[in-house]
């Protein structure tokens, strides 16, 4: 294999690919990303045997077809140190040798016959939506999921397909985050729901962004592909039930309602945060008919008090939140966005919503006596 790159190019793609591969494993192979050149065409494919990815790399100049394996330790610190627009590259053997204007480098690489398949799936049926709405979905859930659980469900982000929406959840039991999108449906996918690896969701995002570009899902028995027009990524699914997410949401009207700005009410739990115990972090939201008072206190952190300006001309109402519930939530909201906030009391979830899709669902701690 013989191959002229466009250095930059090529290091965009092979940082992609990259994350891909473990840090740490028993199979040094897996420390690789393949280079595959197919007529005039590249891609690079890397596998945790988790998760599996191939995206196309451009400004390739193919001289001699074929296929190498690129040691992400030495290659990757190759493309971003030496100075060359363009790089030559070529392989023979176990041998890769690469070379610039003014420096040569000669790695050795083991066999790319060894290198394990990436997962493949079927396509029967899919979604297709955008890079910004899987952003959005990916953004405003996965923060809330709790990797360390041994409900294995509750580590991973659920994804719901439906005639032409999509919806995302992750929880950890304590909140919620549920965010939907729209999408349009393709064909008659195996199944309508999964609980998806968020490092796979993330890798998506991370390819596409919050981009207008189509993205596709195939939700299949085991896996979920995922592909654009650069890239495909297939990833196994986490086993086990998710919660029905849906019997979380309140189902009658609530007694408190009320509407303020997310980097408003932001500002405010940050400053209360300051003094909040450490050992026992709460805020405390104190509503009165104009104005919202968020405090917080601790024994050997002082307390604090902070007064916000509300619409609000109802019943008084008292509730106390794990502040960074709050601004993990808040987080993820552009400052102007206005969140509908409700009370249904002391030991009743707090309910958030956004006018595009989104709920948080939060539950209170305990109040402080006295």
């Amino acid at each position: 294999m013989k191959l002229i790159c466009d250095r930059a190019k090529l290091l965009d793609a092979f940082s992609l690919a990259s994350a891909v591969v473990p840090s740490r494993t028993p199979k040094p192979i897996l420390e690789n990303v393949r280079l595959k050149v197919e007529d005039s065409r590249a891609y690079l494919e890397a596998t945790d045997l988790e998760i599996g990815l191939r995206v196309e790399a451009f400004g390739i100049e193919v001289q001699v077809p074929g296929e190498v394996l690129l040691p992400v330790r030495r290659f990757g610190p190759i493309l971003r140190e030496v100075p060359d627009e363009t790089l030559v590259l070529e392989a023979s053997g176990e041998q890769l040798v690469v070379r610039g204007s003014s420096s040569e480098f000669q790695l050795p690489t083991p066999d790319p016959l060894e290198y394990p398949p990436i997962l493949s799936g079927n396509r029967e049926g899919y979604v297709i939506t955008t890079g910004k709405i899987l952003h959005n979905l990916v953004r405003r859930t996965g923060f809330a999921i709790d990797p360390d659980s041994p409900h294995y469900a509750l580590g991973g982000i659920y994804l719901e397909f439906g005639q032409d929406r999509i919806y995302a959840v992750g929880t950890d039991g304590r909140r919620m985050a549920a965010q939907e999108g729209s999408a349009r449906l393709v064909g008659e996918p195996r199944v309508n729901s999964v609980v998806a690896l968020p490092q796979a969701l993330r890798l998506v995002d991370r390819a596409v962004g919050s981009s207008e570009d189509s993205i596709h899902l195939s939700p299949q028995e085991s896996i979920l592909e995922i592909w654009g027009e650069t890239f495909t990524v297939v990833s196994r699914l986490i086993e086990g039930r998710f919660p029905p997410w849906r019997e979380v949401l309140p189902k009658t009207p609530a007694p408190v309602r009320f509407s303020m700005s997310a980097g408003y009410l932001l500002g405010g739990v940050r400053q209360a945060q300051i003094v909040a115990d450490p050992n026992a972090p709460g805020v405390i939201f104190d509503l009165r008919p104009g104005r919202l008072v968020l405090s917080a206190r601790g024994h050997s952190t002082g307390e604090g008090r902070i007064e916000l300006t509300v619409d609000y001309e109802g019943q008084d109402a008292r509730v106390r939140l794990n502040p960074k519930f709050l601004t993990d939530f808040l987080g993820t909201l552009d400052s102007e966005a206005v969140l509908n906030i409700e009370f249904r009391g002391p030991r009743s979830p707090v309910l958030f919503t956004t006018e595009d899709g989104y709920t948080y669902i939060v539950m209170p701690m305990a109040l402080e006596e006295g």
